[in-house]
C-alpha cells in the first residue's frame, strides 16, 4: 500500500469514529422526542420473515425423547415424495456377470481357487510328509 492510500484510510475512519460521537450525543434525547412509525421498513419485515421462518424449521422438528433420555423420536413422520425417473438406480438381483454360469460347488471353487494354486499346495504337502517319513520310522508303510 502507498502512503497516499493509508492517508486515505485514517481519514476514513476518523470521519467514522466523528460519525459515532454524534450519534452518542443524540442518544440525550428524551422519549417525548422520538417519533414511532407504523409501517415496518424492508429491513425490519426481513428480520421479521426471518424469526417466522426459523420458528417454523424449529416447530417441525418437535421430537419426544425416550426413556433412555438420549433416543429422539420425530412427532411427525417424514413426508413422502415421488422419486424422480433420473434418480432411479437399476440394479438387477443376484450374483455379478462373472458368477451366473457357476452350476456347482467346484465351479464356484475354481472361481475362488487356481489350479496353479492347487498345484503349489500339493508340492508342499508332499514335501512336508517326506520330511516327515525321515524324522520318524514307521513299523509298517502307510498308504
Amino acid at each position: 500500500m502507498t502512503v497516499e492510500q493509508i492517508q486515505s484510510l485514517l481519514q476514513d475512519i476518523s470521519t467514522e469514529i466523528d460519525c459515532v460521537d454524534d450519534q452518542e450525543s443524540d442518544s440525550d434525547l428524551s422519549i417525548e422526542d422520538v417519533e414511532v412509525s407504523d409501517h415496518e421498513s424492508n429491513s425490519e419485515q426481513d428480520f421479521s420473515d426471518n424469526e417466522s421462518d426459523l420458528e417454523a424449521s424449529l416447530g417441525d422438528s418437535t421430537f419426544y425423547i425416550g426413556k433412555d433420555k438420549i433416543t429422539k423420536w420425530q412427532q411427525k413422520e417424514y413426508t413422502t415424495s415421488k422419486i424422480r425417473k433420473h434418480n432411479i438406480i437399476n440394479v438387477v438381483p443376484g450374483p455379478k456377470e462373472c458368477a451366473r454360469n457357476i452350476v456347482s460347488e467346484i465351479d464356484a471353487f475354481l472361481k475362488i481357487i487356481d489350479l496353479d494354486m492347487i498345484d503349489e499346495i500339493v508340492t508342499c504337502t508332499n514335501m512336508y510328509i517326506s520330511n516327515m517319513r525321515q524324522r520318524v520310522q514307521y513299523s509298517r508303510l502307510r498308504d
